[in-house]
C-alpha cells in the first residue's frame, strides 16, 4: 500500500468511527434539547456523573472523546496528505464539521485547511456562520475557507500586494491573513507541486518557504530558477542568430524570501542555499508567526529592514 493509500485508509476509518461515535450536529442538537427531547450538557457538569446518568448522551466523555480522537486522526493525517481529499470521503467530512461538540469542529476545519476542496467552501462558510460557542473554530474555519477558495483559481486578483505561503502552520496563515487584510494585500497558498512561485513570482512582494513541507524536488527547482534568472554573468541585450533581440535587459527575481524552516540549523545543511541577494533573504526559525509577521510587514510597506526596530516592536507586542 502506498503512502497516499495508507493515509486515506486511515482517514476513512476514522471518519466512520467519528460518525459512529453518537454523533449529531450541533443543529439537530439544539432543537433536540429545545424539545426536551435530549438533556443539555452543562459547561461544568460533572463528566463522571454526567456520564452514568446519560450514557447515550452525544456530550459524554466517552462518545465525545472517541470523536475528539477520530477527528484528531484526520486533521493529522490530513496535514501529511497535503491533498484534497476525493470528493465521497470530503462528503463525509462536510457533515461531520458540524458536529455538537466544538473540539470536534476545530479539528476537523484545521482538516480541511489541508484537505478541503473548492466545494469546501461552503460548509466553511455556512459554519462560520452557525458558530456561535468558540472563537478559535472561527479563525480556523475562516483560513481554510481562503485557501479552499484558492484552489484551482487562474490568476490572481489585480491591483494587490501578493503574499506568497508555503507552510502547514496554520497559526502563522492566520496571522499572515489578518495581516494582508489590515493592509490591503492577499494572502496566497500555492498548492502542490509548487510551480506557482516560479510562474507568478512577479506578482509577489514576499514569499515565505518552510522548506521542509516543499521537499527537496520542489525547492531544486525553485533554487534552479533563481540561478538562471539572477545570472549576473549575462551579457544584455540577448539575442538570437539573426540578432533580433530577446532580452532587453535582466529580469531578475530580488522577490523578499522568508525561510521558516522548523529546525532551522539541520535544515541549513539539507538544503541548497537560494541566489537572493543577502537584503533580500531571511531565516527565522519555524514556530514564530509574529516575527514572520513583523518582517513581512515591513516588506509590505516598504521599511528599511532595522533589526533594532525589529526587535524594539517585538518588546512593545510582548513576543
Amino acid at each position: 500500500m502506498s503512502f497516499k493509500q495508507d493515509q486515506l485508509s486511515l482517514i476513512g476509518n476514522a471518519l466512520d468511527d467519528l460518525l459512529k461515535g453518537q454523533f449529531i450536529t450541533m443543529q439537530d442538537y439544539g432543537e433536540l434539547v429545545d424539545q426536551n427531547k435530549l438533556v443539555k450538557k452543562g459547561m461544568w457538569v460533572d463528566d463522571y456523573k454526567f456520564q452514568a446518568k446519560h450514557p447515550d448522551h452525544p456530550l459524554t466523555s466517552d462518545n465525545r472523546g472517541r470523536r475528539m480522537r477520530a477527528a484528531d486522526i484526520i486533521r493529522d493525517k490530513a496535514m501529511e496528505l497535503q491533498e484534497t481529499l476525493p470528493e465521497e470521503m470530503l462528503k463525509l467530512l462536510h457533515t461531520a464539521l458540524f458536529d455538537c461538540s466544538a473540539a470536534v469542529r476545530l479539528s476537523l476545519a484545521h482538516a480541511l485547511f489541508y484537505c478541503g476542496s473548492r466545494q469546501s467552501a461552503g460548509y466553511l462558510e455556512e459554519l462560520i456562520k452557525e458558530e456561535s460557542e468558540s472563537r478559535l473554530v472561527r479563525e480556523y474555519a475562516g483560513i481554510a475557507l481562503e485557501r479552499c477558495r484558492m484552489r484551482g483559481i487562474d490568476q490572481l486578483p489585480e491591483g494587490k500586494k501578493v503574499i506568497m505561503l508555503v507552510s502547514k502552520d496554520i497559526q502563522l496563515a492566520i496571522t499572515l491573513q489578518q495581516l494582508a487584510e489590515k493592509e490591503g494585500a492577499c494572502l496566497y497558498m500555492p498548492q502542490y507541486g509548487y510551480t506557482e512561485l516560479i510562474t507568478w513570482s512577479s506578482k509577489a512582494v514576499v514569499q515565505i518557504i518552510d522548506r521542509w513541507l516543499m521537499g527537496h524536488e520542489g525547492w531544486n527547482m525553485l533554487c534552479d530558477f533563481l540561478e538562471e534568472v539572477n545570472d549576473t554573468s549575462v551579457e544584455y541585450p540577448i539575442k538570437d542568430d539573426d540578432g533580433e533581440v530577446l532580452f532587453e535587459e535582466p529580469t531578475y527575481d530580488h522577490t523578499p524570501l522568508v525561510i521558516t524552516d522548523w529546525y532551522l540549523e539541520k535544515s541549513q545543511k539539507e538544503f541548497r542555499h537560494p541566489d537572493k541577494p543577502r537584503d533580500r533573504l531571511f531565516y527565522i526559525e519555524g514556530g514564530s508567526a509574529d516575527i514572520v509577521a513583523i518582517v513581512v510587514e515591513y516588506i509590505l510597506l516598504g521599511r528599511e529592514m532595522d533589526l533594532q526596530k525589529i526587535n524594539a516592536k517585538l518588546s512593545d507586542t510582548g513576543y
